[in-house]
């Protein structure tokens, strides 16, 4: 039989559940488990975690890593963490980075640890909001590029943003299409929960 590998998902938060974590459990529900598991490690943010989030992946097979949120205090001791959870006995052959601006850390000490598939994934077009983000996100993401040797984007806009002229895949935003279909059922139901039978409803979803 063969032994079920495991890829780690890196991300920056487990509290609050965002685009980014929700593409990868659209995945991981939907994968061969028996070949293939997610792991997800995330930055202790000092906020309480979304349980039901976290009680999906356990209930997946999946494992969570807790590591220090990054500052130029923490380097030394993310890089410590960091090494160490490559050496437990996983044996990670894929680091799947979801954060621009952390791979200069964590892809880097993938290499070096010789993790043979490391990828880079854009989700979006734009380093920050925030201008202080911006000022020191750039510097950061350019220093993280050189470590990835397998390039995600979720749109051409998002992979032509991180990436140039460097050659990327794009994976759709994939959802189960079944969880949308309409429903007569869900119609009635709703409506009655929102006062609004035999109403006139527009809709906005944004």
């Amino acid at each position: 039989m063969n032994k079920v590998m495991r890829i780690l998902h890196i991300v920056n938060d487990l509290s609050n559940i965002g685009g980014i974590q929700k593409w990868i459990m659209n995945y991981f529900e939907y994968i061969d488990r028996n070949k293939i598991v997610f792991d997800f490690a995330y930055h202790n943010s000092c906020e309480p975690l979304n349980q039901s989030f976290i009680d999906k992946i356990y209930n997946l097979g999946g494992n969570i890593i807790e590591l220090p949120k990054i500052s130029v205090c923490s380097l030394q001791e993310n890089t410590k963490i960091f090494r160490e959870v490559l050496h437990r006995g996983e044996k990670y052959k894929i680091v799947h980075c979801h954060m621009a601006n952390a791979a200069f850390l964590y892809l880097k000490v993938a290499k070096e640890e010789n993790v043979p598939v490391r990828i880079l994934h854009s989700h979006q077009n734009k380093a920050a909001d925030q201008f202080s983000h911006v000022v020191r996100n750039i510097p950061l993401i350019k220093m993280g590029l050189k470590y990835s040797n397998l390039r995600f984007a979720c749109s051409s806009l998002a992979g032509d943003w991180l990436f140039k002229n460097q050659k990327y895949q794009v994976i759709p935003n994939a959802i189960d299409l079944q969880k949308f279909n309409y429903s007569e059922i869900r119609r009635k139901n709703i409506r009655q929960k929102m006062n609004c039978e035999n109403k006139f409803v527009i809709g906005s979803v944004g």
